[in-house]
């Protein structure tokens, strides 16, 4: 269907004349009437009364409504792509899991701010499995995540960026505080706390089911919906737990050491909608492939 037409077509009706629509749309009168012809013999419909004032037919009112959807729809949809496609214009909404400062998170996100200066940045912080409910839900654009969370899931296309292992969360005068690092056998006399599983379902019981297997008896004094609650009873002295290394913080309360056999691997990555339109979530993507992660996961 010609969407020049389609015009036609809705200022022939507005004006009720095909010569005041003629000029309307810069074309001649008998044109305009070639148009209308075209239209009527496309359609299989009358759609026109020519008059003395050009009136509507029953086919043609439907028409009428018909078209005026149609290019709306068109003028909404290059009014978006122009948006999206002016350099520096739009928003993106990403989401993380972790501390503020997780991986330099912040030193990342400036840096793409700096090449999209009027991009609106949306930063949610939320759990893994929550990140993954709103990037099916379309209520996040692009997530950082652990990448067992999502592989599997039709609509969301992920990419890796790096691996980690874990490092035990222990409070400052804890015995094992000023080691380098620890064996998951020095972990075996002192409670552990685990991290709670809605957190991120499928890691979490993979790292359970791993530590088991290493010999440690877990217990559970306190579940928090993030690592920072989690740390709560590390603070309180109800034991030790553990995190992955990139989560440690600057904190005189805790220390954060590395555990260097325990034989859980995560692979952290980003992930985002599939066939999303929005050409700054690829951007972002891009950026992010081309990012430092061996240098910004060392805290």
């Amino acid at each position: 269907m010609d969407v020049f037409r389609m015009k036609c077509f809705v200022s022939v009706a507005k004006n009720r004349s095909l010569s005041k629509a003629a000029h309307e749309m810069l074309i001649s009168q008998p044109a305009m009437t070639a148009q209308m012809n075209a239209l009527e013999k496309e359609l299989g419909a009358k759609l026109l009364v020519r008059k003395k004032e050009t009136a509507l037919t029953a086919e043609g009112e439907y028409a009428l409504h018909e078209f005026l959807k149609i290019l709306n729809a068109i003028e909404t949809m290059q009014t978006n792509v122009r948006a999206m496609s002016e350099e520096g214009f739009g928003k993106i909404s990403i989401g993380f899991h972790g501390p503020y400062s997780w991986a330099h998170i912040d030193e990342l996100i400036n840096a793409f701010s700096q090449l999209h200066p009027k991009l609106q940045l949306d930063i949610v912080m939320a759990t893994w499995s929550e990140l993954r409910e709103q990037l099916q839900s379309r209520e996040l654009d692009v997530s950082f995540m652990e990448l067992s969370e999502v592989e599997g899931i039709p609509e969301i296309d992920s990419c890796y960026l790096y691996s980690e292992e874990l490092c035990a969360v222990l409070p400052a005068e804890h015995p094992l505080a000023n080691r380098i690092s620890i064996k998951v056998s020095d972990m075996a006399n002192y409670n552990i706390i685990i991290p709670n599983y809605r957190v991120a379902e499928r890691l979490m019981i993979s790292i359970h089911d791993q530590l088991v297997r290493d010999g440690l008896e877990l217990t559970n004094y306190c579940q928090g919906n993030s690592d920072a609650a989690d740390n709560v009873p590390v603070a309180a002295g109800l034991g030790i737990a553990y995190m992955p290394r990139s989560f440690k913080i600057r904190d005189p309360k805790f220390a954060f050491v590395d555990i260097k056999d325990a034989k859980v691997y995560l692979r952290m990555g980003l992930a985002w909608r599939s066939q999303a339109m929005n050409p700054t979530i690829h951007d972002f993507v891009d950026f992010c492939r081309s990012w430092d992660w061996e240098t910004a996961r060392i805290m």
